[in-house]
C-alpha cells in the first residue's frame, strides 16, 4: 500500500523528555517528516526548561490545573473550575511562566506533540512535565503579548465552561488558541508555516472554531474594539 517507514530513533518520550532517559517509554506517531520537523524542535529545547525542572513543590500562587481527558485541545486551567482528583495543579515561581505553560500547553502545538505521544484521550503527567516552555529571559522579552493572549484565552475558556458536564466550549477558544500559537511558537523557532500548519490540524476532524472565524478575523475585532474604547473616552 506504499506505507513508508522510518526509525524512531531519538525520538522516543522517556521520564525526562524525547530521547531521554528513565523506563517511561512512548513510541512517536509523527507520520510525516514536517511533523517530525516541528517534534526535532520542541526535542532540541533545553532540558532545564521541561516542566518538570521549572515547577515548583509548594504553592506559589503561580499555578496552571491539568485535568487527565481532553478532545480537541488540552484543558489547562488559570483556575480549577471544579474538584476533582483528575485535576492537578502545576506551581510556579512567577506569574509569567504559569501564564506561559497555559499558553503552550493548551496550544496547538502541545496537541500535535500530544498526538504523537498520547492516545488521543488521556494527558498523563509525563505528557505534561516532559513539555518545555521558553526560559525567563525569553519570557520577559515577549511578556506583554503572552500575558494578554493568556488571559484572552482564559475569559473565553471561563465563559465557555459548563459546570453540569466539566466541559468548555470549543469553538469559540479555536481563534484565542491560534492567536496563543502565534505568539509562542516563535519561541520555539517555528516558521510562519509550521504555525499554519499547527493551527490547521486536524480541523476537518472538528477541530476548529466558527466557521466564519479565523485568527484574522480576531485580529481585526481586537483592532476595532481599541479604537471604540479610545473613541469612548
Amino acid at each position: 500500500r506504499n506505507v513508508t517507514h522510518s526509525s524512531v530513533e531519538g525520538y522516543i518520550l522517556r521520564d525526562d523528555g524525547i530521547d531521554g532517559d528513565g523506563d517511561y517509554q512512548k513510541l512517536p506517531k509523527m507520520g510525516t517528516e514536517r511533523i517530525e520537523g516541528i517534534i526535532s524542535k520542541l526535542k532540541e529545547q533545553d532540558n532545564e526548561n521541561l516542566i518538570q525542572n521549572r515547577m515548583v513543590d509548594s504553592s506559589t500562587g503561580n499555578a496552571i490545573y491539568r485535568r487527565r481527558g481532553q478532545d480537541y485541545f488540552v484543558n489547562p486551567m488559570l483556575e480549577p473550575l471544579y474538584n476533582t482528583t483528575e485535576v492537578k495543579a502545576y506551581n510556579f515561581d512567577t506569574e509569567l511562566e504559569s501564564l506561559a505553560a497555559f499558553l503552550t500547553t493548551g496550544s496547538s502545538l502541545f496537541y500535535l506533540y500530544w498526538c504523537c505521544y498520547g492516545d488521543q484521550y488521556h494527558v498523563n503527567t509525563t505528557h505534561i512535565e516532559c513539555f518545555p516552555i521558553p526560559d525567563v529571559e525569553t519570557l520577559r522579552d515577549n511578556e506583554e503579548e503572552i500575558r494578554e493572549a493568556a488571559e484572552d484565552l482564559w475569559e473565553v475558556m471561563e465563559d465557555g465552561f459548563n459546570p453540569s458536564n466539566k466541559e468548555f466550549t470549543y469553538e469559540p477558544m479555536k481563534p484565542h488558541i491560534d492567536h496563543g500559537d502565534a505568539v509562542m511558537g516563535p519561541l520555539y523557532g517555528l516558521s510562519d508555516e509550521e504555525i499554519e500548519f499547527l493551527q490547521k490540524y486536524h480541523t476537518v476532524y472538528g477541530r476548529h472554531g466558527p466557521d466564519d472565524y479565523s485568527l484574522e478575523n480576531w485580529n481585526q475585532d481586537s483592532e476595532e474594539e481599541g479604537t471604540e474604547e479610545v473613541t469612548a473616552e
